[in-house]
């Protein structure tokens, strides 16, 4: 586990600092980031480690839903 962040606000801005931190605490290369269904986690993964695969996991894929 790499941490745990509790936030309030919406899912890009959680996104971002959680990536920034990360990025800050020396985590130089990301290549598979998995992410629930939300877009800003996503893109906020991509904005700080471009090469980065941000795939949604399985169980918040929309065709699967939850188990």
């Amino acid at each position: 586990m790499l941490g745990i962040w509790v936030q309030s606000g919406g899912a890009r801005s959680s996104g971002s600092a959680f990536s920034r931190q990360l990025r800050n605490r020396g985590v130089a290369d990301v290549l598979i980031a998995y992410c629930d269904g939300l877009k800003g986690p996503p893109e906020a993964i991509e904005t700080v480690w471009p090469a980065t695969v941000a795939q949604t996991c399985v169980v918040h894929m929309p065709t699967f839903g939850p188990c």
